[in-house]
Formats: structure tokens, sequence, C-alpha cells
């Protein structure tokens, strides 16, 4: 049994899609520890699930509380020492996920592990890196082919140390209902001497079920997107130079938005604004474990892609 492993599956809605591809998961993941957590409460899922896996853990929320906290609560149950976040539309062709463990053996300082992600025409994701320009951390896509640092371990396709993932206090719910969270839980791994990696050579299928495009408008998208931005560099920046290159980029930020029209990049920069208090008690808090500066995280990802 592959007990050392917990998969943790979040459900929102498109129950059809989940049950689908977890018949379609099930011979790879049948001696893991699987646990799901149903983030709709109007839609109990426990004996459909139950009746696929029958060793699955079903947590059902009594409200709606997004995607990082459905994480958080999953893992609070876990009870492997490394767990795998797996979005409803991503599926295992093999079981080489579980070689993921081997990496962690081999390197105490490694956090997480990304896998590489093939969409419906085929192209492969996953691999990403960062740089600082115009007083932001600027994510993209990187292409490599070989098992390689990554600036983030992508949420809903990654493993990491469950002891870690705890001690950081989880995904944020600065970041609630959903995006940044990933990306925030790993650069504080990275700056606390951890390591985040793409493993190229693990490969699952992730056919988009575009939850939040369905089930979210537009406006309040755009909104969080704008939001979640501000959040993540006004907590994690702690280099003197990045953060007032980044304060000094705002007002040029906002007079360019203010010509676009853009009302969600105003509302979500106002959003992050009163919460201003709680991102600083959350930097207080998480800096004491921070041992590596902004450039030395991101003068790793310089170099081009292989």
């Amino acid at each position: 049994m592959t007990r050392h492993i917990s998969i943790i599956i979040p459900v929102y809605r498109n129950t059809t899609l989940f049950l689908h591809n977890l018949e379609v998961n099930k011979p790879f993941i049948k001696d893991c520890e699987v646990i799901v957590i149903n983030d709709y409460p109007q839609d109990d899922i426990t004996y459909a699930v139950n009746q696929i896996v029958p060793q699955s853990k079903v947590i059902l929320h009594t409200t709606t509380k997004g995607f990082g906290q459905t994480i958080n609560d999953g893992v609070a149950k876990a009870t492997g020492q490394y767990v795998l976040f797996l979005n409803t539309d991503v599926t295992f062709d093999s079981a080489r996920f579980k070689e993921s463990v081997h990496l962690f053996e081999k390197n105490p300082k490694l956090f997480a592990v990304s896998y590489a992600q093939k969409d419906q025409e085929n192209n492969i994701h996953g691999g990403n890196k960062g740089s600082f320009n115009n007083g932001f951390i600027r994510h993209s896509k990187r292409s490599t082919s070989v098992l390689s640092p990554n600036l983030w371990a992508e949420g809903g396709s990654m493993i990491c140390r469950k002891d870690l993932f705890v001690k950081f206090q989880g995904f944020d719910q600065l970041y609630s209902p959903f995006y940044e969270e990933d990306k925030d839980l790993s650069y504080v791994a990275w700056k606390s001497g951890y390591m985040v990696l793409f493993d190229p050579s693990i490969v699952v299928n992730h056919n988009h079920g575009s939850t939040i495009g369905s089930y979210f408008q537009k406006t309040k998208i755009k909104t969080i997107a704008h939001r979640n931005l501000f959040i993540f560099h006004w907590k994690n920046i702690t280099d003197t130079s990045f953060f007032y290159k980044h304060l000094l980029s705002l007002p040029k930020m906002i007079v360019s938005t203010l010509i676009q029209g853009d009302v969600t990049f105003f509302i979500g920069f106002f959003q992050a604004l009163i919460r201003f208090p709680t991102i600083m008690a959350q930097r207080h808090n998480q800096e004491k474990y921070f041992i590596k500066t902004d450039e030395d995280i991101l003068s790793q990802f310089k170099t081009n892609d292989t």
C-alpha cells in the first residue's frame, strides 16, 4: 500500500467530470490514501465517490470555502508523508507519479514537485519561471525537457511534503477563493531555503474543465486576479530595492489603467489595500522562515530554457 502518499482532490460542482476522471484514475491511485473535499454543499457526492474508490475519505463542506481552504482541509485529514493535489480535470496514464517520492528521499531540501501537463492539443505545460520587471515579479512559462527548478508548483497537479505544507500554514486564505495560492506557497518555500522542481518525465492529462470560468463572472475573475497580484507582492517581496521599485511603479500603472478604463483593476487594488494590515501580519509571520532574498530566488531563472 502506497500510504505515504495522500491524494487530495478538491471538488466544486461539475461532478460529472470529476466522477468520470476518478474512474479513469482509479487503477493508479487505489493503493494511495484518497481524500475528496466537496466544496459545494448542495451536492453530496459521498455515495458516488465510495462506489468508485471505497477507501476514500469524503469531506463535505457546509459552506463554500474556495480552493485554498479546501486543499488545507484535505491536508488536515491526510496521514501520508506526502500530499498530492489533483484537480478534477486531471487524469493519469500510469502510476509513475509515485516515483516522485524518490526525489524527496534524495533531497531533504525539496519542498514540492510539479508535473508536466498535457492539454487537449498535446501541448506540454508546467515548466515556469519568473523575473522582476517594472516593479513586479513576472511569472511566465518555461520550456524544458529535464528535471529542473520551477518557480512554483502548480496547485492542480503537484506533490509536496506534508510537514512543510503545514509548517508554512498551507494555502493562504488571503487569496480566497482562487488564484496565486500555489505561487505564494512555493515562493515562501524558496525563500525559506527549500526548492521546487519540475519533472517533465511525469506527464498528466489536463483537459481544462474551466471550473472558474464556468461558475464565476469574468469581471469577478479579473478583479480577484488583480487583487491577488498585489497581495502576493506586498506579502512576499522583502528586498528593499524591489519593494521600492514596486511602489514607484504603482502611479504609472494606475494612470495607464485609468486610461484603459479597467474598473476591475481599481476594485482589485482597493480590495487588496483594505486587507493591508492582515497582509502585513502574514508577512511578519512568515518572514521568520526566510533565509534567501528575492534576488537569490529569481537569479536562478535567468538562464535559457533547455
